[in-house]
């Protein structure tokens, strides 16, 4: 598996966010909040179900010895 890349985000009034990328080359792209799709932020108990779903779908590949491909790997 490839290691994330972090980094941190300085918002328009000056917030700074750490973030960590799933993979590397995504902090180059602009990104934004599809407000459309989740326009409330995350409940504390659904962005812990949203984080803690990603560790055994990756353990399932790394068990596996496998790298997941590209278009399933960006969604985790």
């Amino acid at each position: 598996m490839t290691t994330p890349v972090s980094s941190i985000v300085r918002c328009d009034d000056g917030t700074e966010i750490p973030v960590d990328w799933v993979y590397p080359g995504a902090e180059e792209y602009e990104w934004f909040w599809g407000r459309d799709h989740r326009p409330q932020p995350l409940t504390p108990i659904e962005l812990g179900l949203l984080e803690n779903y990603s560790f055994g779908a990756d353990r399932a590949w790394e068990e596996a010895r496998l790298e997941p491909p590209a278009v399933f790997y960006r969604r985790q």
